[in-house]
């Protein structure tokens, strides 16, 4: 099983994302089955309540029917739960559940994208095959024996766990540095920026489209890359590698400008030939 996980961009740039553990995401699932256990658990109260409530009144009539209706209605509650739960908090909230935020885990798609429902439904799904025997043991040996750590449910929908690891600026001397670099004020924008070719409008454009789904360090990792080449051919001096707010600043002026840049004009249109002069006039 590999600790990472790389991913080839479509501007043959490599991402690295450090991929999630066993043991990280049994926790993960640990938290989650307490949190539904705690639901289930105060779903039952209320069914017990009203069986009390049902009970000592001794409803009879509508009232009865009443009670009848509202268990049917917690039954189903407690079977979405079960089933929902898991599809719904990945589905909605980016790949993660209350369990796999608290352990700083993702679900994502195979090439780095946000899961959709049916890779959500898909994966949750299939998690009853995983749980077989018992306590996920078909599950937790597929993982074990997969190079990216994917139980059955992942590889049919296509998904991985991975780690969503921030910076820790403040362990050394050096990080506080960086610290400081970051947040202090931009540098100053280049005065009279030439316009992009169209390669380069298309790479920083996928990334500009595709930043809010990468990890701040890959961020920082990945946009120096791009920019190098376009700041070469424009004769700029290159940003420092720390100065990721700078060097975002930079590509959106540069976007906006590629956008805002007016049409070619269109060529005259060829001037209609001069009529010959009649016969007998002057030419």
């Amino acid at each position: 099983m590999d600790e990472y996980d790389l991913i080839q961009t479509p501007e043959n740039v490599e991402l690295e994302r450090p991929l999630a553990g066993i043991g990280t995401r049994f926790i993960a699932l640990l938290l989650d089955s307490l949190l539904i256990g705690l639901i289930l658990l105060l779903l039952a109260l209320a069914m017990l309540a009203m069986q009390v409530g049902a009970f000592v009144t001794s409803l009879h009539g509508q009232a009865g029917v009443a009670f009848e209706v509202a268990l049917a209605i917690l039954i189903v509650l407690a079977f979405v739960i079960v089933w929902g739960y898991f599809v719904l908090f990945e589905a909605f909230r980016n790949g993660q559940t209350p369990g796999k935020r608290y352990m700083q885990v993702r679900i994502v798609r195979t090439d780095g994208a946000p899961i959709g429902f049916m890779e959500a439904a898909i994966r949750n799904l299939i998690r009853v095959v995983d749980f077989l025997p018992s306590v996920y043991a078909l599950g937790g040996v597929v993982m074990f024996f997969s190079r990216k750590a994917q139980r059955l449910g992942d590889l049919a929908a296509g998904t991985v766990a991975v780690l969503e690891l921030k910076p820790n600026y403040a362990a050394t001397d050096k990080g506080a540095e960086q610290r400081k670099v970051w947040e202090q004020a931009p540098a100053p924008l280049p005065s009279d920026p030439k316009g992009l070719t169209t390669q380069e409008y298309q790479i920083l454009s996928n990334y500009w489209m595709r930043r809010e789904q990468l990890t701040l360090d890959a961020r920082m990792r990945l946009l120096p890359q791009l920019l190098r080449p376009v700041l070469e051919r424009m004769g700029e001096p290159p940003f420092p590698s720390s100065h990721l707010e700078s060097m975002e600043l930079w590509v959106v002026r540069k976007l906006g400008e590629a956008n805002a840049a007016p049409a070619p004009p269109a060529p005259p249109a060829p001037s209609a030939p001069s009529a010959p002069p009649a016969w007998g006039g002057r030419p």
